[in-house]
């Protein structure tokens, strides 16, 4: 069981409450990217906390969203978009949210992300 309680109530951001209400499997993916960089170039710190946190709580499948998809994708834009040292520290915590195949569907993701930049 997770050790970790996210309070979603204490979100203080409109923007993170936006996201989280439409955090859906059939969120189209371009515009879940601009809620995110939206969230991202706030440069607001709290947002930012609060956008990770979400990430996670996307993928918590025992009070969260249980969203595997979603949470890889979130988790990669936020790697890919600054916060690459961060997310890399949160590798550990992943388990305490989902289960070992998140770090090899991740991992999965994470590759085929750099052979489509090689080939184009």
């Amino acid at each position: 069981m997770s050790s970790y309680i996210i309070p979603i109530k204490n979100f203080e951001s409109d923007k993170i409450s936006s996201i989280f209400f439409q955090l859906t499997r059939k969120i189209p993916i371009d515009y879940l990217d601009s809620l995110l960089d939206d969230c991202i170039k706030s440069s607001n710190v709290k947002i930012l906390k609060d956008l990770i946190l979400l990430t996670f709580h996307v993928r918590n499948y025992h009070s969260g969203k249980g969203e595997k998809s979603l949470f890889r994708h979130m988790y990669l834009y936020l790697y890919y978009n600054g916060y690459p040292e961060t997310m890399t520290s949160l590798l550990p915590a992943i388990i305490d949210y989902g289960t070992w195949k998140d770090y090899n569907l991740l991992a999965q993701n994470f590759l085929e992300k750099k052979i489509k930049k090689w080939h184009i």
